[in-house]
């Protein structure tokens, strides 16, 4: 019936674009059938629909429409998505796995568990976002776990946030004849508080709040900036395309699925495990060095042969490099010091051997020569020796 439908979305909490919680409404409230979802297994084997393709050695998983922990009637169910991806992990024909991203957001039920799968997965394969369409709320929570992120240059990216929806029918069921009475135990005054009531709005503001900024934070940690960066240059709620995404480093390139499949696309800045790039991508963002002069001819410039779609990451890109670079400078020192200090304490210890041996030798130099020491016998120390 419809009121399985109402039971399944209407309590739940949404990281979702708020455009696309309104439709969803309008299809639960339009949806009808006694339909229940099945139950899910974690098994090869299962029956039911899988998000993923088989592209040569990619897998890609399709993202599509609202993310629901449960609802199989339509969207992304996140336990099938789970499922699929674990499986593309698990196949060792696999190379890489690219997440295809087309969905507004969902609930916010069992999001951060999966973006973090995907997040500790980077270490394993090489995993890449695809934002196509849309990619907001609960999405880009997951799309920001991905070592790479690209996005179609006018994919709408953003909304990161939490919402709470409620509606008050009161009016409506006191006008049809309908009367409710709700008794709240005392030691729990704020149990069934509404959100028209001052406190009840505090209470609820403070529970969005608290959750966006686990939001946040999960997202900071993906793309390997601070918090107050994504709170001031991701949106703050609203969504960007593509574009200015690449620019806000909420994305790391624009381009096409197909560049994607090819290997032909340029990533200007990788974040997170700093995933390596092609050897021909490489060689691309290099400088070609000049001839070698031979007094005879003029030396020509330095040659750059840099894809133009590096140039809006270049800066980002150089300080990337340099603070890895400090990072290996800083341990490199670290282990000449520690060498210096046991070469110092060798040093000393030998130095403390040096003054005994000479104490020692001091001391053997001022006892008399046995030649020059009379015999108590009488005999030569000549005789005694049998000379």
């Amino acid at each position: 019936m419809q009121e399985n439908l109402v039971k399944t979305v209407d309590p739940q909490t949404w990281a979702i674009y708020p455009a696309a919680l309104d439709s969803i409404a309008k299809v639960v409230a339009s949806k009808g059938g006694d339909v229940e979802p099945k139950a899910l297994v974690a098994d090869t084997d299962r029956e039911w629909h899988s998000y993923a393709q088989k592209i040569g050695s990619t897998t890609i998983i399709h993202v599509n429409g609202p993310i629901f922990y449960n609802l199989l009637y339509f969207g992304t169910n996140l336990k099938i998505l789970t499922c699929d991806f674990q499986e593309a992990l698990a196949d060792k024909t696999c190379k890489q796995i690219i997440l295809h991203f087309n969905t507004p957001g969902g609930v916010i039920t069992g999001i951060a568990e999966f973006a973090r799968m995907v997040y500790e997965a980077r270490s394993k394969k090489k995993i890449i976002g695809y934002a196509q369409g849309m990619c907001a709320s609960a999405g880009f929570w997951i799309f920001a776990a991905c070592g790479i992120c690209v996005a179609d240059p006018t994919a709408l990216l953003g909304s990161i946030g939490v919402v709470f929806r409620f509606e008050d029918n009161s009016e409506a069921m006191e006008n049809r004849g309908y009367k409710q009475y709700v008794i709240t135990s005392k030691q729990s005054p704020l149990k069934n508080i509404s959100p028209a009531d001052p406190k009840g709005e505090k209470a609820y503001q403070g529970l969005a709040d608290e959750l966006a900024a686990e939001f946040i934070d999960s997202v900071a940690l993906y793309r390997n900036v601070t918090a107050a960066a994504v709170e001031s240059d991701f949106g703050q709620g609203f969504i960007m395309t593509g574009e200015k995404a690449v620019k806000a480093d909420m994305v790391d390139d624009t381009g096409t699925m197909a560049e994607l499949l090819e290997g032909t696309l340029f990533i200007n800045t990788l974040k997170g495990e700093a995933m390596t790039k092609e050897t021909d991508q490489a060689a691309a963002g290099k400088k070609t060095e000049p001839a070698a002069s031979t007094g005879n001819e003029e030396t020509s410039e330095t040659q750059t042969n840099v894809d133009p779609k590096a140039d809006g990451g270049k800066i980002a890109e150089e300080i990337s490099g340099i603070k890895v670079q400090n990072e290996k400078m800083i341990g490199m020192m670290g282990k000449v010091l520690e060498k210096n200090e046991t070469l110092e304490a060798e040093n000393k210890e030998l130095k403390e051997k040096n003054e005994t041996l000479e104490a020692e030798n001091e001391e053997l130099g001022e006892q008399p020569d046995e030649e020059d020491t009379p015999k108590a016998n009488g005999f030569s120390d000549g005789v005694e020796r049998g000379w």
